[in-house]
């Protein structure tokens, strides 16, 4: 008994969509785990780019603000070692008014050609300003006698008062304060002050330099932008903010009201891990922290942290990209296959 037209049409078509699932089918399962594996593979190169990445914006910064400093520190050197100085020290007196303003003319001069420092002043031996000249806003000028100010309560002039000559003193990087209120608005500074001789070795005062913080802000800065999401920090050896991403988090340890608004309260487990290594990484759930130590200077017992952190949100947003792109390839792929699958079928069973 021969099988109907109709029967025989349908075993025919379960016997090709059979013989096609069968091709198919291990077709797509390869094709999911070769997503799967590129998924990792992939997610794993780009998390080493992000480590290589901040680890390079952290180098950077280090290496600007030691090549900032060396540079501070030449000027210093130029200053103290200049004639017109060494001619001021040596007599000091009151009435030369011409010794007087030859010095300001050089200040000014350093104000105007490096446009990083903000104060430079000389200080005799009483605390009392005796030479101080200012920049802001583009410009410079130089401070009347009669609103000079005497400084011999400020921790700079007694750290650095005492010293020897060979001997410079770094402040903190703190907010400058005039009159004894905090300057508004906002202007960080770093002092640098040396004692200042005259040719016999007598002590005459202190010479000071204040060094704008944002200049320093701007040079460890300046290789954050080629990492897009990175929020750059810059951290006192306290765990105080010098520099976030929120104003209102800088500066705590300088208000009352902000002594516990600190790194290390925020991110406790980040902390934890700074204090045992000067430079590494760590995951957290509030995403990639970056960090590296800085020493300004050499010599002197200064200790910033650089962080760089990339935020989960925007790991995460990296990630579903990466997958999203990752599974179009794979759903091209799936239906290569399945054309494949299908011209396969039909070369097998087209002669039944």
């Amino acid at each position: 008994m021969t099988e109907n037209e109709p029967t025989k049409n349908i075993k025919t078509v379960w016997h090709r969509l059979a013989l096609y699932l069968v091709i198919l089918f291990p077709l797509v399962i390869l094709s999911a785990v070769m997503f799967q594996l590129t998924s990792l593979d992939e997610q794993s190169r780009w998390e080493d780019h992000n480590i290589m990445m901040q680890g390079i914006i952290l180098q950077n910064a280090d290496r600007n603000i030691k090549v900032f400093f060396k540079r501070i520190l030449s000027d210093m050197d130029v200053l103290l070692n200049n004639a017109q100085f060494q001619n001021y020290i040596e007599g000091l007196p009151e009435e030369n008014i011409v010794e007087h303003t030859a010095l300001e003319e050089e200040f000014l001069a350093l104000l105007d050609a490096r446009q990083v420092y903000n104060q430079i002043r000389f200080i005799g031996v009483s605390g009392m300003e005796q030479i101080r000249v200012d920049y802001n806003h583009g410009s410079s000028m130089v401070i009347p006698t009669d609103e000079l100010q005497n400084k011999s309560d400020r921790y700079y002039f007694t750290e650095s008062i005492n010293l020897n000559a060979d001997q410079v003193y770094f402040s903190p990087l703190d907010l400058n304060v005039e009159e004894a209120e905090i300057e508004v608005p906002y202007n960080p500074v770093i002092r640098l002050s040396a004692p200042v001789f005259t040719e016999n070795g007598e002590r005459k005062g202190i010479l000071v330099m204040n060094v704008f913080g944002k200049s320093i802000f701007d040079a460890a800065e300046s290789y954050s932008a080629i990492m897009n999401g990175s929020e750059f920090m810059l951290i006192n050896n306290e765990g105080y903010w010098l520099e976030s991403v929120t104003d209102e988090e800088e500066w705590g340890w300088m208000f009352d009201d902000k002594k516990d608004v600190t790194f290390a309260n925020k991110y406790p487990e980040v902390w934890e891990v700074m204090q045992n290594s000067e430079n590494g990484n760590i995951q957290t759930k509030d995403g990639l922290f970056s960090y590296a130590t800085i020493n300004p200077i050499s010599t002197v017992s200064l200790k910033w942290w650089a962080v760089s952190l990339l935020p989960n949100d925007y790991l995460l947003n990296e990630r579903k990209e990466l997958r999203s792109d990752n599974l179009s390839l794979t759903i091209l792929l799936c239906i290569a296959y399945a054309i494949f699958a299908g011209l396969i079928t039909y070369s097998f069973t087209r002669e039944s």
